[in-house]
């Protein structure tokens, strides 16, 4: 099994079928609207250099992963979307009762 933050929705849920989880509802920390500020074009390249093989490990990871959700059925893509709506109430109840404790 691989997940990838980008896709992380549709991994949670691949392995909750996998691992018979329940639905694995979670809270989003530490996010900012700050931007990165722009790297140059030789900082990027050298970071790349740098990285290389973990940039191959990602990508085969992400192939992998399309792979994995592509042969899901309706019945996935469903449980993808109610996990979704019951994780956002599930945030926003954390909310309230942040705000009230």
């Amino acid at each position: 099994m691989v997940g990838l933050l980008e896709k992380y929705d549709e991994s949670l849920i691949l392995w909750r079928k996998k691992l018979r989880w329940r639905f694995p509802f979670y809270l989003k920390k530490n996010i900012t609207a700050r931007t990165m500020p722009k790297l140059s074009k030789s900082d990027v390249e050298m970071v790349n250099r740098k990285n290389q093989f973990d940039i191959a490990i990602y990508h085969q990871a992400g192939k992998l992963l399309d792979e994995k959700l592509g042969s899901q059925s309706y019945v996935f893509k469903k449980q993808l979307s109610v996990f979704r709506i019951m994780n956002h109430y599930y945030l926003r109840l954390a909310a309230y009762r942040r705000r009230n404790n």
